[in-house]
């Protein structure tokens, strides 16, 4: 694949303390997916023609590209996420999952698009763990979410969860909007699987691969909830009218809600043995980062500003933010330049 020649490399500095610090700058992405990162490797898809790209950190180079869009082996007709393993970097798509070498390589895919029931406004990602799937999925009245667990064929082993779904079309005759919504999100990390559900306050229930329940990390004892303020309201408002234009044009300003408190987890991510939970709470326009051992013990609690925190976020549309071995790496566009750029700052 093209490799991205054209990339201005800054000198790295590691300073703890100093805040946020530029890498380098993507003027070849054009719509950037999240960013993943993995050791001394940083993967990141860009949307426009479903290529994922891979860089090395420190320094920064560009290695490769592989991906396209198509439905052949190794294309997407959905732009992927990435996850990945000791030995593979795996594309988790729509209507497959997708394997490839950790140089890029395509090894062998699954296709699903066949699967019973399948609906791509429906149906989740097929996530692999060990020789099994975890599958979440919506049901067909939009009023709950579902973690499966399915074996090598797709057949149904058990059901793991089932949570509240939180969610709002946007049609012109819409009498409540919520602008902000609570959400279930499934991870997994060493062979166990994560699911954090903000409808029941700061909790994560944790699974092993072949769906067991292990124990739940509970702390709505130590993690006050946090009321929605009026400042968040008006950045959110703010966020509709100059970035979802759509959603803005087509709802009345009187149908605009928010619930009374933020949910306790915004979003989380596992690396390192240590689990990385973002709230809401915020302190001098610092964001509050929870960060646990893998049995749910609190080590400490950092503020971090993150520059690019989405204040409204359209259903399905993910942060392009990811936390890996004590450091916060983003992307964020160059308002001058109009180029994508990467940085990167430790979790004090």
């Amino acid at each position: 694949m093209k490799k991205i020649f054209a990339i201005f490399l800054l000198a790295l500095c590691w300073t703890t303390g100093i805040g946020t610090h530029k890498i380098a700058e993507l003027p070849d992405i054009k719509n950037p997916y999240p960013i993943v990162v993995d050791g001394n490797d940083l993967f990141l898809v860009d949307m426009d023609d479903h290529t994922i790209h891979v860089y090395s950190i420190k320094p920064f180079t560009h290695n490769f590209s592989f991906g396209k869009k198509g439905e052949g082996p190794g294309e997407f007709k959905y732009a992927p996420l990435i996850q990945i393993s000791s030995d593979n970097i795996i594309a988790l798509s729509y209507t497959k999952t997708s394997w490839f070498s950790r140089d890029g390589e395509f090894v062998k895919e699954k296709v699903y698009n066949d699967f019973k029931g399948f609906n791509p406004h429906m149906e989740m990602l097929l996530m692999p763990i060990r020789e099994n799937y975890v599958k979440v999925i919506v049901d067909h009245d939009l009023s709950k979410k579902y973690v499966y667990l399915l074996n090598s064929n797709f057949d149904q082993i058990k059901k793991m969860y089932e949570g509240l779904y939180d969610w709002n079309e946007v049609n012109p005759k819409l009498e409540n909007f919520r602008v902000l919504n609570y959400q279930i999100d499934v991870l997994s990390y060493k062979d166990n699987i994560f699911i954090s559900d903000s409808h029941k306050g700061f909790l994560i229930e944790v699974f092993n691969h072949t769906g067991d329940h292990l124990f739940t990390i509970n702390k709505n004892k130590e993690i006050q909830k946090v009321n929605v303020t009026e400042y968040y309201k008006q950045k959110a408002l703010n966020d509709i009218k100059k970035k979802h234009k759509w959603v803005y044009n087509t709802l009345r300003e009187d149908v605009y809600s928010f619930y009374e408190f933020f949910p306790p987890i915004r979003c989380f991510h596992i690396s390192d043995n240590q689990i990385y939970v973002t709230t809401y709470k915020e302190v001098d326009k610092k964001h509050e980062i929870v960060i646990l051992d893998l049995k749910g013990n609190i080590l400490k609690k950092a503020f971090e500003k993150i520059r690019s925190w989405k204040y409204y976020k359209l259903l399905g549309e993910l942060d392009l933010y990811t936390i890996n071995n004590g450091k916060l790496y983003e992307l964020i566009k160059n308002q001058n330049t109009d180029i994508w750029e990467i940085h990167v700052k430790n979790v004090n």
